[in-house]
């Protein structure tokens, strides 16, 4: 693996947080013309526990299946994290950690 794209996100979880039923991520910093990333298939947020940031975590196993990410307007990216927050509680973290890429690495042209 290590091809493509992946961007890393990790956030503290508040103490006592009851589990959730639906969490979600949005983004507004979504600016594309067409579609360029059509080839590549979805947007993913997939759960991952990392200790520190570097190359081994692109090869990272997932802690779970992945999740979609959906455009919601023009610019609005919506990713739904509820098995990342999740999995992160019943674990007793206090971080949910996933990471975004597409479900296909891009081919070399």
């Amino acid at each position: 693996m290590g091809d493509g794209v992946q961007l890393f996100v990790s956030f503290a979880l508040p103490q006592d947080l009851a589990p959730p039923t639906e969490v979600f991520r949005y983004s507004d910093a979504l600016h594309t013309r067409g579609a360029p990333f059509e080839d590549l298939g979805p947007l993913q947020v997939v759960p991952v526990t990392y200790e520190s940031f570097g190359p081994p975590l692109f090869d990272l196993e997932a802690d779970g299946p992945p999740s979609p990410c959906e455009r919601e307007i023009d610019a609005v990216l919506r990713c739904d994290v509820t098995s990342s927050v999740t999995a992160a509680l019943a674990s007793g973290r206090d971080r949910a950690q996933f990471r975004l890429r597409f479900e296909r690495a891009g081919g070399r042209r």
